[in-house]
């Protein structure tokens, strides 16, 4: 996934921590070493979590990550991916 100025990527997902797929209390990724956006939270992975990606543009327009959810598996301590 690219992203342009303006542009914002969060997490959002089934665990609290991550919103309960509510986009108003996704996560916001930090682009500090862009193109790459990294995000460090503590997540109860007791039962596995499952995510997606999105990208919030300027005007507040969202684009979720295609495809079936990400999976963080239970016990899981990291996860590292691409879109």
């Amino acid at each position: 996934m690219e992203t342009a100025w303006g542009e914002s990527v969060f997490l959002v997902g089934d665990a609290p921590e991550l919103g309960g797929w509510d986009l108003a209390h996704a996560v916001p990724m930090n682009p500090t070493d862009y193109p790459v956006w990294r995000a460090a939270l503590e997540l109860d992975t007791a039962h596995g979590t499952a995510f997606k990606l999105i990208k919030v543009d300027e005007q507040g327009s969202v684009t979720w990550q295609s495809g079936g959810n990400q999976t963080l598996p239970a016990g899981a301590r990291e996860w590292a991916g691409s879109w």
